[in-house]
C-alpha cells in the first residue's frame, strides 16, 4: 500500500486518531472489546507471575536471614564458652 493510499484510506495517523474513521460496527466494537479484555488478561497474568516470583523471592531472603541468625547466634555461644577456656589454659601454661 502506498503512502498516497493510506492519505486517501483516512489512516494517515493524525494526531488523536488511531487510523480508524470512528464509524465502527457494532461486530467492529465487539472484536476491539476482545482485544482490550484479552490484553488486560495478559496484563494481570503477567503482574501475577511477578507477585508470585517477588514472593518467593522475599521467602528465600526470610530464610537466609533465619540461617544467618541462627549461625550467627551459634558462634556467638562457642565463642562465649571456648574463650574463658583458652585464656585460662594459656594463663596456666604460662604459669601466671
Amino acid at each position: 500500500m502506498t503512502v498516497d493510499a493510506v492519505v486517501r484510506d483516512g489512516r494517515d495517523g493524525a494526531p488523536g486518531r488511531d487510523g480508524r474513521d470512528g464509524n465502527d460496527t457494532p461486530r467492529e466494537n465487539q472484536i476491539n472489546v476482545v482485544r482490550i479484555l484479552s490484553d488486560l488478561k495478559y496484563i494481570k497474568e503477567r503482574i501475577d507471575q511477578m507477585c508470585k516470583s517477588g514472593e518467593d523471592q522475599d521467602s528465600r531472603l526470610d530464610n537466609v536471614e533465619k540461617l544467618t541468625w541462627a549461625g550467627a547466634s551459634l558462634v556467638g555461644l562457642l565463642t562465649a564458652i571456648f574463650i574463658p577456656i583458652a585464656v585460662a589454659a594459656v594463663k596456666k601454661w604460662l604459669g601466671l
